[in-house]
């Protein structure tokens, strides 16, 4: 009963802390920024052929900040298309424990070389799905995946402001 109460108080925290706008983006750029680190992580440490997990976890408002910005959501059979969200519960709310936004890169090491991570783009092919199966629901017949060009200029942003 306690965690039921605990889990409720956690999600109205979450949800205004979402109404914070500058607080919103800094979350969305560290983890775009950390996000960035992982696949430069995964283009240096797994050779063609071989299957790694390379968890990055956030709690909290991290993810979520992140697909305010940068989570596409498209249909293809309306051609509708929308990046980000106006309030969180359009995607399901927060990410629930023990579930993930899981992204399988599948990379022809033939296309670019692995040391470049600008090459990320014609090299790699992303395959993104939510595992929690209340998400996986609601996005059913949908695709969902991230606007790489917003998650490197989020990722620059948290550069830039680390660098001051």
């Amino acid at each position: 009963m306690r965690a039921k109460y605990r889990e409720q108080a956690q999600v109205i925290g979450l949800e205004k802390a979402m109404k914070d706008e500058t607080s919103v983006r800094i979350a969305a750029e560290n983890q775009a920024l950390e996000l960035m680190h992982d696949i430069q992580l995964s283009r240096r440490g797994v050779k063609g052929g071989e299957t790694k997990a390379i968890p990055t976890v956030g709690s909290g408002m991290f993810a979520e900040s992140l697909f305010k910005y940068a989570l596409v959501v498209e249909d293809p059979k309306t051609g509708d298309k929308k990046i980000g969200f106006d309030d969180v519960n359009e995607i399901g709310g927060f990410t629930k424990q023990a579930t993930a936004f899981r992204m399988k890169f599948i990379r022809d090491t033939r296309l670019g070389d692995p040391r470049k991570i600008q090459d990320f783009i014609q090299d790699t092919k992303v395959k993104c799905e939510f595992t929690d199966p209340e998400r996986a629901r609601l996005f059913e017949g949908k695709k969902v995946y991230l606007d790489w060009d917003k998650v490197k200029e989020l990722a620059q942003a948290a550069e830039e402001r680390f660098k001051k």
